[in-house]
């Protein structure tokens, strides 16, 4: 094995083999799990700049014998990163997102999962439209796993209603709804009865329900009303990278389309389907134009139609003429040259 690591790369990789002996754990091949543990428990406090030699050297190791590189998974990716995923911010967010009403309940369930996936677990926007309704577990009963290559395990806090098991579960139960019934009708009961979140009240850690289609896309995209956009029959249609971009933007910076800002987005989807109050303010009827006026000029705009129109009937028969005309010229144009019509 020795011969296969470059001599760069030899003390990393057995710094790596020793503590994978410790804890009996195959060194090569590896899984991302293992080196996302090596990372985050050898030495804590190891600078970035460290970690990701040692993920270097484990993935040269790797290449090198014909097995495909460990290091790559988001996993891995989340703790050499240096990107600011704003977790504390969509945190924040996230508890402020509506569970209830029609369709804002609907919306806040979707980013509320959404901004955990993104922001907090670090798994890549681009990615979300990959992950299938099955792809969250329950891997031990306090640990959520995010599969499909993402290898991502977040531990179950018993006392956040806002952790990611409750949000996996809020979402779940209308992802469910989604894939039985198609349209939204099916959907406006269950979320205008639900009731809000108690933020001081502990979850329920009760698995959420088992996805109705496993192969569904679990983040799929919506208009505007709450359909799927997805044709009938294309469930694995998530929603897109830059979606998932500018809706993350939406609720951590406050922007969206045409610069509003998030609360006033949020009051946009409250108001979409809001009864009017009886107190609302009847129409001003001062402020339309008089009657009479209006009369007045109607009348002149049909006079005025009627005269422009007038000589249409001249127009088409000229038209007719020179139309007769030339058919003539060009019938006697191929009798000249010879050719039988």
């Amino acid at each position: 094995m020795s011969t296969q690591v470059p001599a760069t790369y030899r003390s990393e990789w057995a710094l790596f083999a020793d503590w994978c002996a410790a804890f009996d754990l195959d060194t090569l091949p590896t899984s991302p799990i293992t080196v996302a543990r090596f990372l985050a428990e050898e030495n804590p406090h190891a600078s970035r700049r460290v970690r990701r030699r040692r993920v270097s050297a484990i993935n040269t190791v790797h290449r090198a014998a014909g097995v495909a590189p460990p290091g790559t998974s988001t996993a891995v990716r989340r703790l050499l990163s240096t990107r600011d995923r704003h977790s504390e911010l969509a945190a924040a967010r996230l508890r402020e997102l509506p569970v209830t009403g029609w369709p804002a309940g609907l919306f806040g369930r979707r980013d509320a999962l959404v901004l955990w996936l993104v922001c907090v677990a670090g798994v890549p926007a681009a990615a979300i439209a990959g992950l299938r309704c099955a792809d969250l577990t329950l891997s031990t009963p306090d640990t959520v796993l995010i599969g499909a290559g993402h290898h991502v395990e977040i531990p179950v806090d018993p006392a956040d209603p806002f952790g990611l098991l409750p949000v996996w579960t809020r979402w779940m139960r209308v992802r469910n709804l989604m894939a039985r019934y198609p349209g939204t009708t099916a959907l406006v009961s269950p979320l205008t009865t639900a009731r809000p979140v108690d933020p001081h009240c502990p979850p329920s850690l009760v698995p959420p329900p088992s996805p109705v289609n496993p192969a569904a896309a679990l983040i799929p995209a919506l208009d505007q009303w709450g359909h799927q956009q997805a044709l009938p029959g294309h469930d694995t249609q998530g929603l897109s990278g830059s979606a998932v971009t500018a809706l993350i933007t939406a609720h951590l910076r406050g922007h969206i389309r045409g610069h509003r800002s998030r609360d006033a987005w949020v009051a946009h989807v409250l108001d979409r389907t809001r009864t009017p109050d009886d107190e609302t303010a009847e129409p001003d009827l001062e402020a339309t134009s008089p009657l009479p006026d209006r009369h007045l000029a109607g009348i002149a705009a049909r006079r005025q139609a009627i005269s422009d129109f007038d000589s249409i009937d001249e127009t088409f028969d000229l038209i007719d003429r020179r139309t007769t005309e030339l058919l003539a010229r060009t019938e006697r144009l191929l009798t000249d040259l010879g050719i039988e019509q």
